[in-house]
């Protein structure tokens, strides 16, 4: 749909992101995906749309969103390299969702998270030998971000922004149909939340944009009994995998998906995939960056670690002085805090050091 007409208002007055899909490094899969001729023509039209930005000397940024799907999946390592090429400085990875184009092609499309991780450590680990780093933003559960970062911890490329990993349905966002038909989100119109519709927490009254438009939403009865949902129901103080999360705060699962579960399925696997890298750190020794602002010098000359005043970090730090590693600070923690489970341990004073070693005051 970009002409240079179109290019110059947006320019004009201040689109700012412009965000663009594209589903595929190469033409095949994005075409797979979009349609037949859609990779050359967004290409195209990219390129476009820069050259007025340049040329009228605007600060617009384009932005390519990017829906991880089982046919792009291994290209997901490539993304990097591709957005420097294009030009772009931001990409979104995107989560699919059960809607429109991605019911028609299901089986092509659906991934495992299994699968997926071992793409975006690829890209991670790209990430980390690239001069001129593209900002992803990635739309996963933001516990995966958290695990990217701190394995590789060279790169600051790999974000998340709580505002995609909210819900935000039934208030700025709303899911359109083809035919005008309007719902909070998609999920309220996938099978589960046909399902949740017909159990009585939705009441379907059907919702046109013509609604939306006349200032008339706030009293469909559809909308509001799915807010009710959100303010009333205590799903996400229910859910077991959250109580265990560090970034709780910035993270919700969507209230229909997850109304009468105990568990996020995709961060109880990444939990594990967590342990399993854990595990291959204990036989390490964290040694200790001088040049930190952490670093002090002792009566002996010895570089040392200043210490906290109080808690498990004092008693980590003072671990690390002894030059002792992983296993060893876990096994003398551990005689202290008895009562807490091995693996939670190991969990806390692993993350604990990974965190130390992205700010620069251990090496391991």
């Amino acid at each position: 749909m970009l002409t240079k007409e179109i290019c110059f208002n947006l320019i004009k007055y201040n689109v700012n992101p412009i965000f663009i899909s594209l589903d595929g490094v190469n033409k095949e899969t994005s075409d797979f995906i979009r349609g037949q001729g859609t990779y050359d023509l967004v290409c195209k039209n990219i390129n476009l749309l820069q050259n007025e930005i340049k040329k009228h000397k605007s600060a617009i940024e384009i932005i390519v969103s990017f829906t991880v799907t089982n046919r792009n999946k291994s290209e997901i390592p490539l993304l990097p390299d591709f957005c420097v090429n294009l030009g772009i400085d931001q990409i979104n990875l995107s989560c699919l969702y059960e809607a429109g184009n991605s019911c028609d092609k299901k089986n092509y499309l659906q991934y495992e998270i299994s699968d997926i991780m071992i793409e975006l450590e690829k890209m991670a680990d790209r990430l980390q030998n690239m001069k001129n780093l593209p900002k992803i933003i990635s739309e996963f559960r933001p516990r995966f971000t958290l695990y990217l970062n701190r394995r590789y911890y060279k790169q600051k490329s790999i974000k998340y922004t709580p505002v995609y990993s909210r819900c935000l349905a039934g208030g700025p966002l709303f899911y359109m149909e083809a035919n005008g038909d309007l719902h909070p989100c998609h999920a309220t119109n996938n099978t589960k939340g046909k399902q949740t519709q017909k159990e009585g927490y939705l009441k379907y009254v059907k919702t046109n944009i013509l609604d939306y438009i006349n200032k008339e939403i706030e009293k469909s009865q559809y909308i509001a009994s799915f807010n009710m949902l959100k303010k009333t129901s205590n799903y996400k103080q229910k859910l077991k995998t959250c109580k265990e999360c560090a970034v709780f705060n910035d993270c919700d699962p969507c209230p229909i998906n997850f109304y009468d579960s105990f568990i996020v399925p995709e961060c109880e696997w990444l939990k594990q995939h967590e342990l399993q890298y854990y595990k291959k750190l204990l036989s390490l020794v964290p040694t200790i960056n001088n040049k930190s602002n952490y670093v002090a010098i002792n009566s002996s000359g010895n570089y040392v670690l200043r210490m906290p005043t109080k808690g498990i970090s004092q008693e980590i730090f003072s671990q690390i002085n002894c030059h002792n590693s992983f296993q060893q600070i876990i096994k003398a923690i551990s005689t202290k805090y008895s009562d807490v489970p091995y693996d939670t341990l190991m969990r806390d004073v692993c993350e604990y050091l990974l965190d130390l070693r992205c700010y620069g005051v251990v090496n391991f």
